[in-house]
């Protein structure tokens, strides 16, 4: 049996670089050959490396999911109020979208829109990467509804679910345009009616 060539790249940071690519452009309009221009490869390579368009795309949402839970399970070591932390996830993006790095969004996001259910092995990275998160939702209030920072009134279950529709309902508003203002209430609505 034949074997490929040693890769002459770095397999982290091609990746990195066609996620940026996705992530900027969605998937049905990324060519092959804007991914190997930015990944900075032949197409032999990118084969070898990936095996094709839709295989890397997948890698990359799970990248972004891997990174994104990286970064919130680092916050939650070091937190002793779960209630400011989800407060803070929100106005992350608002900050974000100021600070002029909000322009293409959320890629879990993005790609739900994108394709809806129409491909089914996109459609399961995008439940995982969902799921991912509403997990940490539900962990953090616990924490909060056993300190008493977050009401009772419904499980942490249900809530996690309603903050989850609720950020990517906010994701959806902050493409749209909305203000500041108008964010900052959506944010405090959302975290008052956690207490």
């Amino acid at each position: 049996m034949a074997v490929g060539r040693p890769l002459q790249f770095d397999p982290d940071q091609a990746l990195n670089a066609a996620l940026a690519v996705f992530w900027q452009h969605g998937y049905e309009s990324t060519s092959l050959q804007d991914l190997l221009n930015a990944m900075q490869l032949s197409k032999s390579s990118f084969y070898q490396a990936f095996g094709n368009k839709q295989a890397l795309f997948e890698r990359c949402i799970q990248q972004y999911r891997n990174d994104t839970l990286r970064e919130l399970r680092a916050a939650m070591e070091n937190c002793d109020d779960p209630l400011a932390l989800i407060e803070g996830l929100y106005r992350g993006t608002l900050i974000q979208r100021e600070a002029n790095e909000y322009h293409w969004g959320c890629l879990v996001m993005n790609t739900a829109s994108e394709f809806s259910q129409r491909n089914r092995s996109i459609a399961e990275e995008v439940t995982r990467s969902v799921q991912a998160l509403t997990d940490v939702f539900e962990a953090l209030i616990l924490q909060g509804q056993a300190s008493g920072a977050i009401h009772q009134r419904q499980s942490a279950k249900k809530l996690s679910q309603y903050l989850m529709s609720n950020l990517s309902g906010l994701h959806t508003l902050l493409k749209t345009g909305i203000s500041h203002e108008e964010a900052e209430a959506i944010i405090e609505t959302i975290v008052l009616s956690l207490k």
